[in-house]
Order: structure tokens, then sequence, then C-alpha cells
């Protein structure tokens, strides 16, 4: 399993020059691909010990979860799927900004 991490703010992914993205104000989207691997629904304890890395640089200080305003619990490893996803097949974390 795997997953593919994009960030812009460019009107199209082609562009060479783009508005830059600060490291204090960033979203994270957390969703599955190719879930079927792991059962369904794709929530919780099915994800085992998946983590999502996330670059040190990152502020992580007052992230929720936009959905179930959870605070983001991310360790050096990152972000663990089985608590991002514990009751959506999703989920999106946001500084506020």
């Amino acid at each position: 399993m795997g997953y593919d991490v994009h960030i812009t703010r460019k009107q199209r992914w082609s562009d060479k020059n783009g508005p830059e993205i600060p490291l204090a104000e960033w979203i994270a989207v957390v969703v599955p691909r190719l879930s079927s691997r792991v059962g369904f629904p794709p929530i919780g304890d099915r994800w085992k010990d998946t983590i999502i890395g996330l670059p040190q640089s990152l502020r992580r200080e007052g992230v929720k979860e936009i959905f179930t305003s959870q605070d983001l619990h991310a360790d050096d490893a990152g972000i663990r799927v089985s608590e991002a996803m514990g009751s959506l097949p999703f989920a999106i974390y946001s500084n506020g900004l």
C-alpha cells in the first residue's frame, strides 16, 4: 500500500512558478487508495500500524481534524492511520489558518 502527497497553490500542476505555502500554513488530506486490501469499512484498527510521515518542519500545534474536531496526535513517525480514520474513511487536518 502507498500514499501520495501533493501540496500546491498553483493553478495547474505543470506550472513551474507559483505562490509558496509557508510551513506554518498547511492542510493534510488522508484518503485511502486501494482500501479493499484492508477490508470494509476501511476505518480504525483495520489499518494496523500504517503511518503517514509528515515533514519535521511542519507546525503541529493547534492542528485538528475538521470533521471530528479531534486534535492531531502525531509523533516523530507521523500520523497513525488507524487513529486518523478511526470513525470515518477519510480525514482532513488543518492548523486553522
